[in-house]
């Protein structure tokens, strides 16, 4: 539903419309076109710059050693919790397309349709590190995740989207 506030101006008695009026016609065009606007599509990274690990104990007799450190950690997961990820609340998704193509490949698209869940969190997670990125998904419609597996390899995640 729109209002059109051109008309609603021009209408007011002969023109003579307050001040006050004008700003509070002014203040309810700008704050419903932001309510109305859809969160900005996000994407998880691809990748996340190498990560800070550190044992909180060791037991004894052990040494905490670092092995050489991944340069980066590449994209390894993704689902949707609802509610905090401490809750392991994990919805299930809603569809998934799968498509094969002449060299034996395989493509699968896996599809969340978010707006109806409670408290959905999105969780990006990553190779070679147990720490996640997440992010609050309220008043976000769907997330996609494509994944991959060439002929002998394992299924890799490619992409993930929220929109």
């Amino acid at each position: 539903m729109t209002f059109d506030f051109s008309l609603w101006i021009r209408s007011a008695s002969n023109g003579a419309m307050s001040q006050c009026k004008t700003a509070i016609a002014l203040l309810l065009a700008l704050t419903g076109l932001q309510a109305c606007a859809a969160p900005a599509p996000f994407s998880c990274p691809t990748e996340w710059a190498s990560t800070k690990q550190e044992a909180a104990e060791v037991p004894d007799g052990f040494t905490a050693s670092r092995e050489t450190p991944q340069a980066k950690h590449d994209l390894g997961g993704f689902r949707i919790n609802q509610g905090p990820i401490e809750e392991h609340q994990g919805a299930i998704h809603d569809d998934v397309k799968t498509q094969r193509d002449a060299k034996g490949g395989v493509t699968e698209t896996l599809i969340w349709n978010v707006a109806a869940l409670d408290r959905p969190l999105a969780i990006c997670s990553y190779t070679g590190t147990r720490l996640v990125l997440t992010r609050p998904i309220a008043g976000y419609t769907q997330c996609t995740a494509i994944m991959r597996k060439e002929p002998g390899a394992m299924m890799t995640i490619r992409s993930v989207n929220c929109h």
